[in-house]
């Protein structure tokens, strides 16, 4: 079995990646499972949104508990249990190989980097003794001024030192992901997927070893995806559509803190040379 994990900062399309990849026969997308598992962070995630009806719905159009994936392991997430995240993961990666043989691939989009980390640190017992597990990492990034943007809509703070503050922000993250590559990493430029999704896809097809295929159009109807904790806007109302906003542009203060900031420029450039 393959295992996929979508790194990278939030707003950053990796939801947008789990849902294309998760269209392709024999691919699970399961969302952000490591913060599903993270009783810390479930505790956040409900006191900010467990009123919302929305917020407890899988991307297959089904409540948690009536989902044909995660309802029979609703027992691990971080709402119901305090046991260790990688004994989760191992019972999770026990659970698909027993009841779901058809899975050749799972996508993984939790961000940040401890439980990359954690991961990383522990592959070697991730995998069921019947089930080897190979895994590679996709390091999703937007470019650091429509991340920016992103980021004001979202808090409603566009002060110049604000995002200058944010463009450190996306610094300080995605240069700690950068210092982890290696030949099992590869950068996914967000504008380039955006642009030319069939083109990038085909590349990361290539480096995930799947076979040549039809990209299909996104769909309202993705078998492959049980996606939780993703972007809950894309995924319940604009789940047919790749949009990219690029309002950031005519932003005259991104663009000074753009100006401004040098590590961002200059990684932002690397990332750009890197980047399928």
């Amino acid at each position: 079995m393959k295992y996929i994990y979508i790194a990278g900062l939030e707003h950053s399309g990796s939801t947008l990646l789990n849902e294309l990849l998760a269209q392709q026969p024999g691919v699970l997308g399961l969302g952000e499972v490591g913060i599903f598992f993270s009783p810390a962070h479930m505790r956040v995630y409900l006191e900010r949104w467990g009123r919302d009806e929305e917020a407890r719905f899988c991307s297959c159009g089904n409540p948690w508990e009536n989902c044909e994936f995660w309802s029979n392991i609703l027992h691990l997430s971080g709402e119901y249990s305090n046991a260790p995240i990688l004994e989760k993961y191992q019972h999770l990666f026990q659970y698909i190989g027993e009841r779901f043989p058809e899975v050749e691939t799972v996508v993984d989009s939790t961000k940040g980097t401890p439980i990359l980390k954690l991961l990383l640190d522990n592959k070697a017992t991730l995998s069921p003794s019947s089930l080897p597990i190979t895994m590679k990492v996709l390091h999703v990034v937007k470019d650091v001024r429509s991340f920016t943007a992103s980021i004001a809509r979202k808090t409603g703070h566009e002060s110049l030192l604000g995002f200058i503050r944010t463009m450190n922000w996306w610094i300080g993250g995605n240069a700690e992901l950068l210092r982890m590559m290696n030949q099992d990493f590869r950068v996914v430029l967000y504008e380039r997927l955006c642009k030319d999704p069939d083109a990038v896809l085909d590349e990361i097809y290539s480096f995930l070893g799947f076979e040549k295929t039809t990209n299909p159009p996104l769909s309202s109807e993705n078998r492959g995806s049980h996606i939780v904790l993703g972007n809950r806007n894309f995924l319940i109302r604009n789940r047919q559509k790749i949009r990219y906003d690029n309002a950031w542009l005519m932003n005259d203060r991104i663009s000074l803190a753009y100006l401004l900031n040098w590590k961002a420029r200059r990684l932002n450039h690397r990332i750009n040379e890197l980047a399928i």
